[in-house]
């Protein structure tokens, strides 16, 4: 497998996802303890998610479910904003 040097593109696109997430999480007054607690995953994932440390979509699809969103949404706002 080849390592894949993460581009300009893809960096500012995990950071539009970290902060997406950031900011539902303040918008719905929440912690990171609380969200993993609530979402099942480890609050080290969801601050990995929050600062653009490497995710899994898995991982982005469970917390779309958490604050129930459709993942379409979330690609949607990525997509827009690379334009």
């Amino acid at each position: 497998m080849k390592n894949i040097d993460i581009t300009e593109k893809f960096s500012k696109q995990l950071l539009l996802v970290s902060n997406y997430f950031r900011e539902l999480r303040f918008g719905e007054n929440l912690t990171q303890v609380e969200v993993a607690e609530e979402s099942g995953l480890h609050r080290n994932t969801i601050s990995n998610i929050e600062t653009t440390n490497n995710f899994t979509f898995l991982t982005l699809l469970r917390l779309c479910d958490f604050y129930q969103i459709p993942a379409s949404e979330l690609l949607s706002i990525i997509d827009e904003e690379i334009k």
